[in-house]
């Protein structure tokens, strides 16, 4: 009724982008399903024949900023973007995203590596080529819900892709067979991908402040 009143909208947002504050590419050396090593190089996830074969999954950590906890409940879209770049030999699994955890730190750790909360199935699959890619609307939605039940301002919320096999399986054993991520040739040693998240929160539009005004002005009239 109030909304008929006094004109209340939320025609206008405010979308919150969030760039990548730290990545790096987490290591298994033994291929035994747990990560062994971390060191920041071109984001890949698969295998590289180093040795006898080592599995990989990228992490990227991004700053909670710009917002706080009031704003999330409120926000109606979220979504993670990040670019395939190129890979080497033919890997035959798919990419799923996860939401790691939260931390005041963008220290990557490497249980990193195996633990996590799926956001989406098959981000990637071997059909896919070079091209930017974002989240599917479950995913989405899925992304959104950990933000409003983990946001911290100012901390870091961690997001990894990994390859969707078995992790006990050893694939590709001593070969390679991955995808690459990140922005241009040369965006990692910059410290920088063109990795992001995304963050939409309605606002109430300036017909609706008119409103909540007038409202105010007759509650303040009735009491005197």
């Amino acid at each position: 009724m109030l909304a008929g009143l006094f004109g209340i909208s939320t025609a206008h947002a405010t979308t919150i982008v969030m760039d990548d504050a730290n990545f790096n590419r987490l290591f298994n050396t033994d291929q035994g399903g747990s990560g062994d090593s971390i060191s920041t190089h071109t984001l890949v996830v698969g295998t590289k024949a180093n040795g006898a074969g080592q599995d990989h999954h990228a992490g990227i950590a991004f700053q909670m900023t710009v917002a706080s906890a009031a704003d999330l409940l409120v926000a109606d879209f979220a979504n993670f973007s990040i670019s395939r770049t190129g890979g080497q030999g033919t890997p035959i699994y798919n990419v799923d995203v996860y939401a790691n955890r939260v931390s005041s730190a963008s220290t990557f750790m490497n249980s990193d590596f195996e633990n996590g909360t799926k956001l989406m199935d098959d981000f990637l699959t071997p059909s896919d080529g070079i091209g930017n890619y974002s989240l599917d609307a479950t995913g989405q939605a899925n992304l959104l819900s950990y933000l409003q039940n983990n946001w911290v301002e100012d901390d870091y919320v961690f997001i990894t892709l990994k390859a969707n096999t078995d992790p006990t399986f050893i694939m590709g054993e001593d070969a390679n067979a991955n995808y690459n991520f990140g922005g241009a040739v040369g965006a990692w040693s910059a410290g920088a991908l063109d990795a992001q998240l995304v963050i939409t929160v309605p606002e109430p539009s300036s017909t609706a402040l008119l409103g909540l005004g007038g409202l105010a002005f007759m509650l303040r009239r009735k009491r005197s």
